[in-house]
């Protein structure tokens, strides 16, 4: 594609940069704000506030929950799950309001529209913070279309960055929760849980909560037993339930569900799950998951109209 098709493609609709109200509100199209804790903040309240706020993209696509899933899901987080990060009431900022518009771009699930606007980007000289945020977007963004290496070389350019200054600690959470993941889709299951290992130590906030969930059930899908996972999963699976984004979460708990004999429980999650899934990108995020669920809707018939319908 030429830079002129590129910039042709980004100019193609207009996007809106909107806030999410909460994580469990969060739809398709809306950025999250992150305080250093991982708590979104709402609307208003980023406004007023003057401490530091961290944009990101809770894979409002992900993998991702996430991938910031995302946001969908890094790209579970972000690419589903799918989030990103940039600091100093980045979204007040007229100066980022390119950047912005990129982040919307993801957020919104136009992932070829975001990463010719990150390119773009890319090309300019920017500060250590703007550059580490627009490697942490490009890797997750590859990571939606399928490029595990290249998603791994940007994560990694990414936290070079983003571990050089405390100021960067939440994009330095992120992303490592981003490559927890990522080593686990890759089937790289060591280095999966070396990392998951060293992030006992991040915030507490919602986020970063939602963010260990999703990161030890993708161990554990990977490694093909739910062992070391909690008893009882009631606690995530009503949360799942209860966001309007995250998906592939319902999906990973519908596998552990089945693998511990409960296959009413699984086919509950897992026909929740489709109206979470827009802009997740699961088939190139998570190809085994995506199979996975494929699989068990058939087996399951759960395309079919239930027996009280």
């Amino acid at each position: 594609m030429s830079e002129q098709q590129s910039t042709a493609l980004v100019l193609q609709r207009p996007i809106r940069f909107r806030l999410a109200r909460s994580l469990k509100d969060a739809s398709v199209g809306e950025v999250m704000a992150l305080d250093e804790r991982g708590d979104v903040v709402d609307p208003r309240r980023s406004r007023l506030q003057s401490a530091r706020l961290w944009l990101g993209a809770a894979a409002i696509g992900g993998v991702g929950w996430a991938s910031v899933a995302t946001l969908g899901g890094a790209a579970l987080l972000g690419p589903a799950f799918f989030a990103a990060c940039l600091g100093l009431m980045a979204w007040e900022s007229r100066r980022l309001g390119d950047l912005k518009r990129a982040i919307a771009l993801a957020a919104a699930g136009r992932r070829d529209e975001a990463a010719a606007a990150f390119a773009e980007l890319e090309g300019r000289r920017a500060a250590p913070a703007l550059r580490g945020t627009i490697d942490y977007w490009l890797g997750t963004l590859a990571w939606q279309k399928g490029d595990l290496a290249e998603a791994e070389r940007r994560l990694e350019a990414a936290l070079a960055i983003a571990s050089s200054s405390r100021r960067l600690d939440v994009l330095r959470w992120i992303i490592e929760f981003s490559r927890a993941q990522l080593f686990a889709v890759k089937g790289e299951l060591d280095k999966a849980a070396r990392v998951r290992a060293e992030l006992s130590s991040a915030p507490d906030g919602d986020y970063f909560r939602l963010a260990r969930m999703l990161t030890d059930v993708t161990i554990a899908f990977h490694r093909g037993s739910p062992e070391g996972l909690p008893d009882d999963l009631y606690d995530w699976a009503r949360e799942a339930l209860e966001m309007n984004r995250f998906g592939h979460g319902l999906v990973l708990l519908s596998w552990v569900y089945a693998a511990r004999g409960d296959q009413d429980m699984a086919a509950h999650l897992l026909r929740e799950a489709p109206d979470r899934l827009e802009a997740s990108f699961l088939p190139e995020c998570d190809p085994k998951l995506h199979a996975w669920m494929e699989e068990k809707r058939v087996a399951w018939k759960l395309d079919e109209p239930p027996d009280w319908a």
